[in-house]
């Protein structure tokens, strides 16, 4: 049974979400084709290499010219979307925006009519829901991401997340990865390979003390997934931030030299219109 606070996100998530999509192109993911479709388009007049199975008799008998019937064709997208769950995500109100984030990508999905799938991991592969679609498929999506309960001193491994997805994924598949990308090892060459045979986007959610560290003093701080302790001095703020700034930087080079794109999200104000402009630019052709 699904508890009252779930209950309770999934509903907002969805009533600010479907509320914009319904003033936006997203969900027209058609296109118009020569042959069989599934819904109807228009008559047209017949051109060569049409298919003869769908010329318009009755229509070309009243003109006098050839007709043919032409069909929107539904193109339904494979979408997975990758959820970093490690002990990181959950320090302070990171976790609020990373699940916003993967419940709005889920039912824009679903509002354009493709197959979405859920694969939650750490430093370990935590839950995997398999592609499907439907609006109670997303619900249930959902259900696992704003449910979910961390794992004590989880950490974060992007290789073993994309080597096991490059793995699993039969059909090319769209792969939206939400996390902070803070990970101490190599990921590059697992960028390129997954890059190879499926689609990713890397969607970046940062806290603002990830980006630029206010001068505080002397604070106690706690590594969340290893659980070490210790004190920052704060007050050097100029020199943390420089080491912020370079970290960002490695991140974007080493994205840029993968090929894939990047998008940022900092707030969730932002949120739900930049994922719609990213299924507009994306998916909808």
């Amino acid at each position: 049974m699904i508890c009252k606070e779930i209950y309770q996100q999934i509903w907002q998530i969805q009533l600010k979400t479907r509320k914009i999509l319904s003033g936006t192109m997203v969900g027209t993911n058609r296109t118009a084709n020569k042959g069989a479709g599934f819904d109807f388009d228009q008559v047209r007049d017949y051109a060569q290499g049409d298919d003869l199975r769908f010329i318009d008799w009755k229509s070309t008998a009243r003109v006098g010219k050839l007709l043919t019937k032409q069909y929107y064709e539904e193109r339904n997208h494979n979408i997975m979307i990758a959820l970093d769950v490690s002990q990181s995500s959950f320090v302070g109100n990171k976790y609020k925006l990373l699940s916003n984030l993967a419940a709005v990508f889920a039912i824009v999905a679903e509002y354009s009519k493709d197959n979405v799938g859920l694969t939650l991991f750490s430093d370990q592969i935590n839950l995997k829901v398999p592609i499907k679609n439907g609006r109670t498929h997303v619900f249930s999506l959902m259900e696992q991401i704003f449910g979910y309960q961390p794992i004590e001193k989880n950490g974060t491994n992007l290789t073993l997340l994309l080597n096991d997805l490059a793995k699993s994924l039969k059909q090319k598949t769209l792969i939206i990865l939400i996390s902070d990308l803070i990970d101490s090892s190599e990921y590059q060459v697992a960028l390129k390979t997954i890059k190879m045979r499926h689609d990713l986007i890397l969607a970046r959610c940062l806290a603002s003390y990830e980006q630029q560290m206010p001068s505080l003093g002397i604070v106690p701080i706690i590594d969340p997934e290893t659980g070490e302790t210790g004190f920052l001095d704060a007050r050097k703020s100029k020199t943390i931030n420089l080491i912020l700034q370079e970290r960002l930087k490695r991140q974007d080079l080493l994205i840029k030299n993968s090929g894939v794109d990047l998008l940022q999200i900092n707030d969730e104000a932002q949120m739900i219109p930049e994922v719609i402009k990213f299924f507009r630019k994306r998916l909808v052709y």
